[in-house]
């Protein structure tokens, strides 16, 4: 979800929030999941990131991915792994 501010029609981006949905038969238990993702975060965030920049180009959107920073990235009880990126202080 990218968020534009009050301005629906804009084409700058002001937050972008992903949700992953994590499959649950890949484990028994969240905290094997949660195990399992501090081993992959790495590969897990690539993918977030060439997805949101694939959305950014494709939906128009003028605001670069380069411009945002994680300050959230929550792995909830529901199995889905919250990012949460904001444009950097400039």
């Amino acid at each position: 979800m990218f968020d534009c501010g009050t301005d629906k029609n804009s084409s700058e981006v002001n937050s972008i929030s992903v949700l992953v949905l994590l499959p649950r038969y890949l484990v028994d238990t969240w905290r094997e999941l949660r195990e399992a993702i501090r081993q992959n975060k790495a590969a897990i965030d690539d993918m977030v990131r060439v997805r949101v920049e694939k959305e950014l180009c494709l939906r128009g959107l003028s605001t670069p991915f380069r411009l945002f920073s994680l300050p959230k990235c929550t792995l909830r009880a529901d199995y889905i792994l919250e990012y949460h990126y904001s444009l950097k202080p400039v």
